[in-house]
């Protein structure tokens, strides 16, 4: 209710298009300008400090009183003249998205402030709607201030908002208005048609500009549509016109920004495939990156063995003076560590190498023996199968005497071998010699380790020697063996002559 008891009462209709049109005169546009950019400053201030009566739009592909006004200051251009879209407009709507004219508002034509007239109508007609429904059913007091850091009352703010639509329905201000708008139409759509028409050759510009001049005439002028009137239309059908005006225009903005962050996030990633490879970006290298990078594992690997002591057997063929200047660039980029822990782990790396080739090299000898053996067991030799089948009878069951005892002899020499397979598959389990050191510190466990190690190795290695030397001899003495029992048997039965060619005859 308001201070005299009565109830308050909506917004009165909008001026009529025949009172706007019956106007003798309009308004300056210089003062419409002046007029729509301060009203809307004021409508966006108020809606930036409380949203008691709706929030501002955040959306920037929504036609807003905040993007339209946002738009007009940026010098984007308006779809078309008019909310309706006409068939025959040359300026398509589509081709107004990436047009801009001059940044400054004061210098555009006035028909570049149409939409945002449209759109200060229904946010007006909005905020006094809410605010009146508000005040007569005791919502809110009139005498409250409208937000905390503001000076005035809701009841003030909603006499404000009535004399603002007083104002925006003056005629000569519509009347200017609707004029900016016909203007903007002739220019826009009729003109150009003209200008392509000369430009084709199909008429001249002497006809040209009688044409144009024939257009701005009282009777064709005045056929031509201006503003449109939804000044009685409800808030939500004006914003509805403005949706689908624009609609085409921030569906190809939206896709155009939607592009350009594409690109950016595409020329960024180029960017940084080409600064630490494609591999870091989850893509497959290319030759040419390939090769950079075998480059530079390379370098590192002649970097590292510079870097090793003479002691393991790499000498560096770079210079004192270069290993120097490495060792003090080395020395300057990293922390600084403990030099002789380095070198006892070199040391012990380097023992676990060498006990792993002996073991190795020891179970390969060890496995082609045993195989020899197996088939030297198997298989007698041809000599002596010829020189069994040569004996007499009377002499056979003596030589078959001896196989027993060479079989036997077999047996004794492959048993070692044997034995020392069976004793190289327990040391596959075998992990070295055991290494706790109670009551040791870290960096004596460490020496002790590598002692350890080193002489396990030395005894390993005389080990797997003597057992090498072993079975070398007992390998000489069974093929001797073998030759002397074949030679006596031959000579045993020298009475029978042997077939020197080999063919089996007596």
């Amino acid at each position: 209710m308001s201070a005299a008891g009565t109830p308050y009462t909506r917004l009165p209709v909008a001026v009529p298009q025949e009172t706007v049109e019956a106007t003798p005169l309009a308004s300056p546009d210089d003062l419409v300008k002046t007029y729509l950019l301060h009203v809307t400053s004021e409508l966006l201030a108020i809606q930036a400090s409380t949203t008691s009566f709706g929030a501002s739009s955040t959306d920037r592909y929504s036609p807003s009183l905040q993007v339209l006004h946002a738009r007009l200051q940026d010098g984007h251009h308006s779809p078309f003249p008019g909310l309706e879209n006409r068939s025959g407009n040359a300026f398509t709507r589509k081709g107004k998205a990436h047009r801009v004219a001059v940044p400054s508002p004061m210098v555009r034509p006035l028909g570049d402030f149409e939409d945002m007239y449209y759109a200060i109508l229904a946010t007006v007609k909005e905020t006094h709607d809410s605010i009146i429904l508000r005040l007569n059913n005791g919502f809110v007091d009139p005498n409250a201030l409208l937000f905390p850091s503001s000076q005035h009352t809701i009841h003030f703010f909603q006499e404000w908002l009535a004399h603002q639509w007083t104002i925006l329905n003056e005629p000569s201000l519509v009347r200017a208005l609707d004029i900016a708008v016909r203007e903007a139409l002739v220019d826009g759509h009729l003109c150009q048609g003209l200008r392509s028409q000369v430009d084709s050759g199909q008429i001249t510009h002497e006809q040209a500009e009688t044409a144009r001049a024939h257009l701005y005439q009282s009777d064709v002028f005045a056929d031509m549509p201006g503003l449109s009137w939804v000044g009685n239309e409800h808030s939500a059908m004006i914003n509805g016109r403005l949706n689908e005006k624009y609609r085409v225009v921030f569906q190809a903005e939206k896709q155009a920004h939607e592009k350009k962050i594409r690109m950016a996030k595409k020329r960024e990633r180029i960017q940084k495939t080409a600064k630490i490879g494609p591999k870091a970006c989850g893509r497959r290298g290319s030759g040419e990156y390939r090769r950079q990078q075998q480059q530079v594992m390379a370098e590192q690997a002649q970097q590292a063995a510079d870097m090793l002591p003479t002691s393991m057997g790499k000498q560096s063929p770079r210079s004192e003076a270069e290993q120097a200047k490495q060792a003090h660039d080395i020395a300057r980029q990293t922390p600084q560590v403990d030099h002789s822990d380095i070198s006892l782990f070199q040391e012990e790396v380097e023992a676990w190498r060498l006990y792993t080739q002996q073991l190795m090299s020891s179970r390969r000898e060890t496995q082609l023996r045993y195989h020899e053996d197996e088939l030297r067991r198997k298989t007698p030799p041809a000599a002596t199968e010829q020189a069994l089948q040569a004996l007499p009878d009377s002499l056979r069951s003596g030589a078959v005497s001896c196989t027993p005892q060479r079989q036997s002899h077999a047996r004794t020499v492959t048993q070692p071998h044997a034995a020392h397979v069976q004793q190289d598959t327990s040391d596959a389990g075998h992990a070295g010699p055991e290494r706790t050191f109670p009551g040791a510190s870290p960096r004596e466990k460490r020496k002790q380790r590598v002692t350890e190690y080193q002489a396990w190795l030395r005894e390993s290695a005389s080990d797997h020697a003597r057992t090498r030397m072993m079975g070398q001899r007992r390998q000489t003495q069974a093929q001797a063996s073998d030759v002397s029992d074949v030679s006596l048997q031959a000579f045993n039965g020298a009475e029978a002559p042997m077939d020197m060619d080999g063919d089996g005859g007596f």
